[in-house]
């Protein structure tokens, strides 16, 4: 398992900042957030990529996953749905140009005035339509959110059987799971065998935003499945709004998450 550092934690900051934050706290791997208005990675990548900040990780080996969340996957609007599959396309296509093996998505809310199987029936859609168009190894990873058409296994699981797509798998967010309510043998023993991604973050019964060690989240029976399940592919850690929530700096944060994760990681 690799240890990486997800960089919506510094969505404002100019990446070379974000870089200089990674190496002082030790963490070279990287999950590149991309989500639309926000983040460092834009899509589609501009011209001179390649000599960016973030187009020089090529072929390092630093960059594990792309987070790249998109709405419209889900929507009921053809323009915007097809806006997500594009989207998504080129999150898939950069993916693996920077040499990372997964991108991580969601799919969106379901919509006032709509219904769930509707939504469902159009993020079906958009999957397979990326998939027939997609045509790199690179996997994606639906994450079971919150208000979101994919907010339960039983919706991941769906979406994996109508898709029918070896590249298509989910990612599980700790905080997510427990705000859910998901168990973990509930989890782990229903999609573990499609599990491509991870998100490390704290959850108590107020907010699913903590950092971890300060909040209710079974950290080391996690990891226990981890290993008991063979995951072998990346943990991204993601921490927002601390200052506003604990009155101390990102990167304070990050020094007391960073090695009660590393000591769990352990066998």
């Amino acid at each position: 398992m690799r240890f990486a550092l997800n960089t919506l934690m510094w969505a404002w900051d100019p990446f070379e900042e974000v870089l200089d934050h990674a190496a002082a706290l030790g963490v070279e791997a990287l999950d590149l957030g991309a989500l639309p208005g926000c983040g460092h990675l834009r899509l589609p990548v501009p011209e001179g990529f390649a000599e960016s900040a973030i187009g020089r990780l090529a072929g390092t080996g630093r960059v594990v996953a792309v987070t790249a969340d998109h709405p419209g996957l889900g929507a009921s609007d053809g323009e915007a749905q097809e806006a997500g599959v594009a989207y998504t396309l080129e999150a898939l296509r950069v993916a693996g140009q920077l040499g990372a093996p997964v991108v991580g998505t969601s799919l969106g809310s379901v919509g006032e005035g709509r219904s769930w199987p509707d939504a469902a029936v159009r993020a079906t859609e958009s999957l397979r339509e990326l998939f027939r168009r997609h045509s790199g190894e690179v996997r994606l990873a639906l994450e079971v959110h919150v208000n979101d058409v994919c907010n339960s296994l039983e919706k991941a699981s769906h979406f994996i059987a109508a898709v029918n797509d070896p590249r298509l798998g989910v990612a599980f967010d700790t905080s997510l799971l427990f705000h859910n309510h998901i168990g973990l043998d509930e989890a782990f023993g229903r999609l573990s065998e499609r599990l491509y991604h991870v998100h490390l973050r704290g959850a108590t019964r107020e907010t699913y935003f903590a950092v971890p060690g300060r909040d209710e989240v079974d950290f080391p029976g996690f990891f226990r499945r981890l290993r008991d399940a063979g995951y072998s592919a990346a943990l991204s850690l993601e921490l927002y709004e601390v200052r506003e929530r604990y009155g101390i700096s990102t990167a304070e944060a990050l020094r007391e998450a960073i090695p009660y994760l590393l000591g769990l990681q352990a066998p």
